[in-house]
């Protein structure tokens, strides 16, 4: 930590509110901010608002991702590079992606890079390294972003709706609807600060094989469950064609059919089938379906899962 900060100092987060004691807080993400926020002065405030009033911005907000290297990106673990001159850079990406990859061909490993913000949620592929520059100047330039107008393209939350910044929708997910994922126990124990979360048991299950391997004997007792086992499509033919998921609870299913598709009606499917096999009419079919399909796993999320 003493070397962090004489030598990376303006590549950490810091604590507002301690900037001008003897012993001011530094983080490398400010994630790990929201702890300190936490317990030092009792601020149990979402990461939009830490950044907005109590944390001062790092200079640099450039961040080099591996992504065969899944998250949680720990500090000191590889995997992940802060700066935005990739040539600098690249003599470390290269000899992680050998040792650790067994990659050798440099077309191959540029193509496996995704281009990331400490700010927010963007991410971009190698190809579109100035459009990266170009958001981070233009969206994160200033020290705090409350003196900043973040706009962009916005996306529909599948959890509740709204119209969320493309760049905020991973911290709108896990700051509103967190309970609503399946996620992983393992990187939560790891790094309370990372988020992995997917919406179905197979996607989540194809980051355990990923990511842990051999590393335990049952995936399904190291999940992390959500509060409904069930999701819902509208049965309308444009948001059918469009494959459109429009909610995984039976008020946000309601709310979009009055708002968009009053003619129509909410359709429920099993998250823990492999693919959307069957489509239930009511919430007391999808509802028996898991009960007599899944029982292991509700026993599982009794223990493990969100209520």
């Amino acid at each position: 930590m003493d070397h962090m900060k004489l030598r990376h100092r303006d590549e950490m987060f810091g604590c507002s509110k301690c900037a001008t004691g003897i012993q001011p807080a530094l983080a490398w993400s400010v994630e790990v901010l929201l702890q300190h926020l936490a317990t030092q002065h009792r601020l149990n405030v979402s990461i939009t608002e830490a950044i907005s009033s109590y944390v001062d911005m790092p200079g640099n907000l450039h961040r080099i991702n591996c992504k065969l290297c899944l998250p949680p990106y720990l500090l000191g673990s590889g995997g992940f590079w802060v700066g935005s001159d990739l040539q600098q850079n690249m003599g470390n990406i290269e000899k992680h992606f050998e040792q650790s990859h067994a990659m050798t061909d440099k077309s191959q490993v540029v193509s496996k890079l995704e281009l990331a913000c400490r700010g927010c949620d963007a991410t971009f592929p190698y190809t579109q390294r100035g459009e990266w520059l170009q958001h981070i100047k233009k969206n994160h330039e200033k020290l705090n972003r409350s003196s900043v107008v973040t706009l962009g393209p916005t996306t529909r939350c599948s959890y509740c709706g709204d119209n969320i910044l493309v760049t905020e929708n991973i911290r709108h997910v896990k700051e509103a609807h967190r309970h609503e994922t399946f996620q992983c126990k393992a990187c939560l124990e790891a790094d309370p600060a990372c988020f992995p979360y997917h919406d179905t048991v197979k996607e989540m299950l194809q980051h355990m094989v990923m990511k842990h391997g051999d590393q335990f004997s049952s995936y399904y007792d190291h999940i992390v469950y959500p509060t409904t086992l069930y999701g819902s499509i509208c049965s309308g033919s444009k948001c059918g064609e469009a494959g459109m998921v429009t909610a995984f609870d039976a008020a946000t299913i309601g709310k979009h059919l009055r708002q968009h598709c009053p003619n129509e009606v909410g359709l429920f499917f099993c998250r823990c089938c492999d693919r959307i096999k069957e489509k239930f009419k009511s919430l007391e079919d999808v509802k028996s379906h898991i009960a007599q399909k899944h029982k292991s796993m509700l026993k599982w999320k009794a223990v493990n899962g969100n209520s």
